[in-house]
């Protein structure tokens, strides 16, 4: 959640106050949905998030932009190290399912382009955005849109980030502080906007590949490749190869072990080994 916290910050800078304040809102919207939290966060909320941004700047994974004693900790400016950027990625990751949608809820409102919206207007977006991702994020199919709208708006209420209307049924408006935090949980999806951007610009470029898919393996592996979908990397192949151990398709160090007494022990003949 920390990790998250820091990427959706749409500035480069940030300081540990505005940190703990966008954690705040995404622990607030948890509570609502009755996740269950690890007993450190409960136990002791202050303490176990001081305690992973202190982790994060041992780690490198973010860095002070001062190093002036006298700054208070809500004051301690923060920058994200580009090159361990993956790594918050992945703790990101690790939580990103409970704020999904909230995600789409949130990228509902924002593409009305207003701060009144109503309810019902949403479920075709959160609808759209349920199934562009739905390679990336499993939901299940027999609850509809319209359950999970009203359950993230209701979340929405309870931190202020929207009011109902006081006359007209099934209406809300956005307050301003609501808007940016609408942002915040709209950009769990920005890294794979960026992703998708990556790809389309890619065939954009060529155009003479679109449509040309790749076999997803390798037609044939030797001794000491690992099957690996997609392998693209030939440093894996190369430390493949290196490995004391042959790493091969069907292969047990054990069953093809020498020793009798293990062959003993798992009462196993020998057994010629053949390639796949």
């Amino acid at each position: 959640m920390v990790a998250g916290a820091i990427l959706n910050f749409t500035k480069e800078q940030f300081s540990n106050g505005e940190l703990l304040s966008v954690i705040a809102t995404y622990m607030k919207y948890l509570a609502t949905q009755n996740a269950k939290l690890a007993d450190t966060i409960v136990s002791d909320q202050q303490r176990a998030f001081d305690k992973v941004v202190e982790s994060y700047t041992q780690r490198k994974f973010i860095e002070p932009v001062s190093k002036n004693k006298e700054e208070t900790d809500t004051e301690k400016k923060f920058l994200i190290n580009e090159n361990r950027r993956l790594h918050l990625e992945y703790y990101k990751n690790t939580c990103i399912a409970f704020f999904i949608p909230a995600a789409y809820t949130a990228m509902a409102i924002l593409e009305k382009d207003s701060f009144r919206f109503s309810a019902s207007d949403l479920h075709a977006g959160y609808g759209f955005w349920q199934s562009f991702f739905k390679y990336e994020f499993a939901y299940d199919v027999d609850i509809r849109s319209k359950f999970h709208v009203r359950k993230s708006v209701k979340a929405l209420i309870d931190d202020g980030i929207v009011i109902p209307h006081q006359t007209l049924p099934d209406t809300y408006d956005v307050t301003p502080a609501g808007f940016r935090k609408l942002k915040l949980f709209a950009f769990f999806l920005k890294t794979y906007f960026e992703s998708y951007w990556i790809v389309l610009n890619f065939f954009m470029r060529n155009p003479a590949r679109r449509g040309k898919t790749q076999r997803p393996y390798k037609k044939n592996y030797g001794p000491g490749e690992i099957a690996c979908i997609n392998a693209k990397k030939s440093s894996v192949k190369k430390r493949c190869r290196k490995s004391p151990i042959k790493m091969r398709l069907n292969f047990s160090p054990v069953r093809e072990s020498k020793d009798p007494t293990i062959r003993k022990k798992l009462k196993l003949t020998p057994v010629p080994y053949k390639m796949p």
